[in-house]
């Protein structure tokens, strides 16, 4: 008599998330709503934490400020990685500080690029009420060495770890190479509020976005952004409260209209390429965790 093996049955239904990461499914993290959830978190989280910390003085930036500023980004990237946790049944091949994908070169590359990227957006940002700007300058201005805390050390390292390591990467995984990088850098823009940084940031965040996705290393991200926030903290400390633009810091039209156009063939340039070494990157839709781990 042929001996039948026995199977457990298995339940009615569509399979739970985590058996469908367990599947080899890498689509099924972050969907829309995951990617909404932790965007209202933030949101949430700024206001509950920033109402916590208002009786010790944070609107008016120093060490309350970053104390409130580490906590809110804290409870996000917690509140995160326990989503994909949920959603996928493990953390695994993710948050990569590789060591050895850290290029100074590519990070070179990436703050010419910001700059000049800056100084083919200043027509559009021209162009917003700078009230915001001004009360965000003076603010910054106001908190001495705890803005360069919170600016330089604080901010690249909570902001990489949601917005690339965990948001870019989930993104990239589920929808491709620019699709991730360009949607997580929008988040990451919007997430400003003021509209010159918004622009600023979606743009600057795409740049970052590439440098992370090209050399899988937040450790590259981070420098960047850091280098990216020294940059914007000294030109506010040295301009105070005065809005100073580039065309008006040169001085000289001719000489503006020369930089202006070196600085649009150069991100012309780096788009092109850019775009190119996506197409040909390894990391395609649908690359597991497993497959990413051994890049």
């Amino acid at each position: 008599m042929e001996k039948k093996s026995f199977s457990p049955p298995v339940p009615d239904g569509n399979p739970t998330p985590a058996a469908e990461a367990a599947a080899g499914r890498p689509d099924v993290y972050p969907t829309w709503r995951d990617t909404l959830s932790m965007v209202g978190m933030y949101f949430l989280l700024s206001v509950v934490v920033g109402l916590i910390f208002a009786p010790f003085g944070a609107d008016k930036g120093g060490l309350p400020l970053f104390l409130m500023y580490v906590t809110t980004f804290a409870l996000l990237i917690g509140f995160s990685l326990y989503l994909k946790k949920q959603k996928t049944g493990d953390l695994k091949g993710i948050l990569h500080f590789s060591i050895r994908g850290f290029s100074p070169g590519i990070i070179l590359w990436g703050v010419i690029l910001m700059l000049a990227v800056g100084v083919v957006i200043e027509p559009l940002t021209d162009l917003f009420p700078d009230e915001w700007m001004r009360q965000l300058n003076r603010t910054i201005s106001g908190t001495g060495g705890w803005a360069m805390v919170t600016a330089v050390v604080a901010a690249p390292v909570c902001e990489e770890v949601f917005f690339r390591g965990i948001l870019q990467d989930g993104l990239t995984r589920k929808y491709g190479g620019w699709q991730g990088i360009l949607l997580a850098s929008f988040i990451f823009g919007a997430i400003h509020l003021v509209p010159q940084q918004v622009v600023g940031g979606t743009l600057i965040g795409v740049v970052i976005g590439y440098v992370y996705y090209r050399t899988r290393s937040l450790l590259s991200a981070i420098v960047l952004h850091a280098i990216n926030n020294s940059l914007a903290l000294f030109s506010m400390l040295l301009m105070e409260d005065e809005s100073v633009t580039v065309r008006q810091a040169v001085g000289s039209d001719t000489v503006y209209y020369v930089i202006y156009a070196v600085a649009v063939l150069l991100v012309a340039l780096s788009l092109v390429r850019v775009v190119t070494l996506v197409r040909q990157g390894k990391f395609r839709r649908g690359e597991t965790d497993a497959e990413w781990k051994r890049l």
